[in-house]
């Protein structure tokens, strides 16, 4: 009862600071006037941003921007996301003139031609995406990596879902594990968590780390985060005695039945590779070979990970994940150390 009552207060007070904020903003953008006046927007903000701004929030001079609509429109304008602004601002032309002013930039007739060979490689990519927001699309093609495996505007979607019923594991492997080159998987997960891997790599399933020198972890909500490495992506939906699922490093991303999944879309980038089938084959065989030399199994119920006993334990999920971080239990002083699941036997 005492952790609901504290959740509805947080709610409470941040609807207040956030209705605050607005009327603080409305009385210093109208000059304590009852409405914002188009001139007086100008004077407060820079001349050709004003325009612009007034225009959203009285739906171009439909309505009068009065305290009433601003807190109905203004909140956007607030936030830490530039979504609205690319949105209200355009063209491209006049979106990086304001952006030039606002930051006491100076340009020239010198800069004539890097603005326009600018302007032409913003409008020339395809930033449509069904899971990000074309301003967030863009800032993932900024983060990725630069090798010409990511390069270039022609991408092929292989994969896009948004019903729980077609997110699988079994659908995933059919439509992504056979296309032969690097690819960019975007994932929003059930808690509005936005991520995208970028696999420079076939993707297989394997009880070994994959992914080249080139592939990253890119977090896009609710922080931007970039994270670059070869051998730290995991992908297993095959072999039950370890951890299967999606991971990068030590951080679990997607469930063993893709549950936590709720829209997802993967990307064929660059010139598909040729892979050396015989090293496919032999991560293969290896795997498999494993996979029989194990011990039985503890069953599992649906939705659990699959466990099995080992020296006298039962094998525990959350140690397991917590071993792969660096994190070591009293077993490890009685048989060494655990190895994760990229560790291979000398």
């Amino acid at each position: 009862m005492g952790n609901v009552l504290e959740r509805q207060y947080k709610y409470q007070r941040n609807d207040e600071l956030q209705e605050s904020m607005r009327k603080k903003c409305f009385w210093s953008l109208s000059k304590g006037e009852d409405i914002i006046k188009l001139h007086t927007l100008k004077e407060k903000l820079n001349f050709e941003l004003g325009e612009p701004i007034y225009n959203y929030l009285s739906d171009n001079e439909s309505v009068q921007v009065n305290l009433e609509e601003f807190c109905k429109k203004g909140l956007p304008l607030l936030g830490n996301s530039t979504d609205i602004y690319i949105k209200i601002i355009q063209p491209f032309e006049k979106l990086l003139e304001i952006c030039f002013d606002c930051a006491n930039v100076k340009t020239t007739d010198e800069d004539a031609e890097f603005i326009k060979a600018f302007i032409k490689n913003m409008i020339d990519y395809d930033f449509s995406s069904n899971v990000l927001t074309p301003a967030q699309m863009y800032i993932l093609y900024g983060m990725l990596p630069k090798p010409d495996d990511f390069s270039g505007k022609e991408w092929d979607l292989l994969w896009t879902a948004n019903n729980p019923k077609e997110i699988t594991p079994d659908i995933f492997q059919k439509r992504v594990f056979n296309f032969e080159g690097p690819t960019v998987t975007i994932i929003k997960t059930k808690n509005d968590e936005i991520f995208a891997i970028a696999n420079d790599q076939k993707w297989i399933n394997s009880r070994n780390k994959i992914g080249g020198n080139y592939s990253s972890f890119i977090k896009i909500l609710p922080e931007i985060r970039r994270f670059d490495g070869g051998d730290m992506l995991y992908c297993n939906f095959a072999y039950d005695s370890n951890i299967e699922g999606i991971m990068w490093g030590a951080e679990f991303l997607v469930q063993n039945d893709m549950r936590n999944v709720k829209n997802i879309e993967v990307w064929g980038c660059g010139i598909p590779m040729k892979f050396d089938q015989r090293e496919l084959d032999e991560i293969q065989r290896q795997s498999m070979g494993e996979k029989k030399s194990e011990g039985p199994r503890v069953s599992r119920t649906k939705g659990e990970f699959n466990a099995k006993p080992s020296g006298g334990d039962e094998w525990d999920v959350d140690k397991q994940l917590l071993e792969m971080a660096g994190f070591e239990f009293d077993r490890h002083r009685r048989a060494g150390p655990v190895r994760p699941p990229d560790a291979e036997d000398d």
